[in-house]
């Protein structure tokens, strides 16, 4: 994997790294890892990576399959696609049962839909989950 910034006027490389991960499941276990050293890499001060830096896991999922599902699912709520981000993003929750924004989302879904219920079925189970949302 690997991570490059580009100067968007110029299009000269600002930093790159790569990296190999055992698998595709890696890939946002030791994004976080990554990260830190990039941001050292293109410059930024190792006081302000300490003080920003958080685990890619406390607001997400370590899955790499229920990311990539909440992503679409989420892309669709934004086109205002109700319906056809749900499938998507129950994908996403039931890949990773412990996927706070995955419940959080598709409670938004549900009720932009007019379905309160499941809006707050979902509402709660995020809730429930806060402490793995950041």
């Amino acid at each position: 994997m690997s991570l490059q910034a580009t100067d968007c006027h110029t299009g000269d490389t600002l930093a790159e790294i790569q990296a190999q991960v055992a698998s595709m499941d890696d890939i946002l276990k030791n994004l976080s890892q990554i990260a830190v050293k990039f941001r050292t890499k293109a410059g930024e001060s190792l006081a302000t990576i300490e003080k920003l830096k958080a685990p890619t896991q406390s607001g997400t999922t370590a899955s790499l399959e229920a990311w990539q599902a909440y992503n679409k699912g989420w892309g669709l709520l934004l086109a205002a696609n109700f319906a056809g981000s749900i499938p998507l993003l129950k994908h996403a929750t039931e890949v990773d049962p412990n996927f706070a924004m995955a419940y959080a989302t598709l409670g938004r879904a549900y009720n932009d839909l007019g379905q309160p219920g499941l809006a707050s079925e979902q509402m709660t189970k995020a809730y429930e989950l806060r402490d793995r949302a950041s």
